[in-house]
């Protein structure tokens, strides 16, 4: 996993700890300072790797599955 994935997945660990429920991709987006489209480049890679799930069409179901060692 490359730096900037690691970032996003303890983006996301982060601010389901702040706020109790899963960040937008927007949100993320702002938090690391990338467009949304990147997000979401680096959200489907992480979910081929098997380490974030998202339930398609449903907004909120990003969630980390797998914390990389």
């Amino acid at each position: 996993m490359s730096p900037r994935q690691q970032e996003l997945v303890q983006a996301i660990s982060e601010y389901v700890t702040r706020h109790g429920f899963q960040p937008t991709q927007a949100e993320l987006a702002a938090t690391l300072k990338v467009s949304r489209s990147r997000v979401e480049q680096m959200v489907s890679a992480l979910e081929r790797k098997g380490i974030v799930h998202r339930k398609s069409g449903h907004a909120r179901t990003l969630r980390v599955v797998l914390c990389p060692a």
